[in-house]
């Protein structure tokens, strides 16, 4: 059995989600530091939320329910059942995400703060306000996401500060060097499925997309990825019938 094997599948997607995010972190960081932030502003729909230490408790226990309830539609599902998250969802959970984990308080850097996420149509923008020599603006990453035989397809659709482009070819130079540096530390190699070179991204990357669900012993996957204004829905479904023990 290889070490990779013997990771637990929460476990699997927790490093996935803490790489991808440092990854997209290091991309705002590096787009700050390229001369475009001088140049931006605020836009008018970067409006993150802000949590107050009264209602973590209340982010917290939400969190878990929503984790239980989808965790119900495994255990009983029949077929294709779908989960609904909304955009206020989403954001409640990213603003009081150190509520839910406190690892998280280290996954963004510093001049980097209050991520937001906004779900359109065509896919999900992923902004943050960052601050570098007195000046504030807001970086954004547009994203899609489409489902494929072997995974799911993500890519980098544009990049920006406040309402302007960043030149693609900037980012690619970036996105190598951001490679270059986990492939240095040796990240590519402590999951299942590695992490695709970033430098993709515009392209198309291949992320997994099957998981076994201990409880009732029986696979899944996300049969699709779909948005609506201000809502994210995904589609699960189970493969093949349940397994004995």
């Amino acid at each position: 059995m290889s070490a990779s094997q013997g990771v637990p599948p929460r476990r699997r997607w927790a490093v996935w989600s803490k790489r991808l995010g440092i990854a997209a972190a290091l991309l705002l960081v590096v787009v700050a530091g390229t001369g475009w932030l001088l140049f931006q502003h605020i836009p008018a729909w970067y409006r993150p939320m802000e949590i107050s230490p009264e209602a973590a408790v209340t982010v917290r226990t939400e969190f878990a329910n929503m984790i239980d309830g989808v965790g119900g539609g495994l255990n009983s599902a029949q077929g294709r059942f779908e989960c609904r998250f909304t955009q206020a969802q989403l954001n409640t959970w990213v603003a009081g995400r150190e509520a839910i984990d406190p690892m998280t308080r280290k996954w963004l850097p510093s001049g980097l703060r209050d991520p937001m996420v906004v779900i359109e149509p065509d896919g999900a923008r992923l902004a943050v306000a960052a601050r570098t020599g007195g000046v504030e603006t807001v970086l954004g990453l547009k994203v899609q996401a489409h489902v494929e035989e072997k995974g799911i397809r993500v890519w980098l659709t544009d990049v920006t500060c406040g309402s302007l482009p960043v030149p693609r070819a900037l980012i690619e130079d970036q996105l190598g060097k951001i490679d270059a540096a986990l492939r240095s530390r040796g990240g590519r190699g402590e999951v299942e499925w590695p992490i695709p070179s970033l430098t993709g991204l515009f392209e198309g990357i291949l992320l997994p997309n099957e998981w076994d669900w201990p409880n009732v012993r029986r696979r899944f996957r996300i049969a699709e990825v779909r948005a609506e204004p201000g809502i994210l829905i995904l589609t699960l479904e189970p493969l093949g019938s349940h397994r004995s023990r």
